[in-house]
């Protein structure tokens, strides 16, 4: 079996944070199936509950998201998410 090449203690620390980024954004998608409510963040740089998130949110260019379920009959569950360069709180009307 090859060996895997040793990482830096900056390469792992590096992942860590996109990893746990990525864990923070997938439980506000998850939040929103089940709770079947759409779960907004409508300034990811002053919302507390997206810190974890929000160096992925700067390198990736959004400043605002939103996770819609999308409830079909014979799919698994799913969210549809949208993200904004810009603040912004979703109306009722968009969601």
């Amino acid at each position: 079996m090859p060996k895997k090449p040793v990482r830096t203690q900056k390469q792992l620390l590096t992942e860590n944070e996109d990893l746990r980024g990525r864990l923070a954004e997938a439980e506000d998608t998850l939040r929103a199936i089940r709770s079947g409510e759409a779960i907004q963040v409508s300034d990811t740089e002053t919302d507390a509950s997206f810190s974890a998130s929000r160096p992925r949110a700067r390198s990736e260019g959004y400043r605002s998201l939103i996770a819609v379920p999308l409830n079909a009959q014979h799919t698994p569950p799913s969210a549809l998410l949208v993200y904004r360069p810009v603040p912004h709180s979703y109306s009722q009307r968009e969601v």
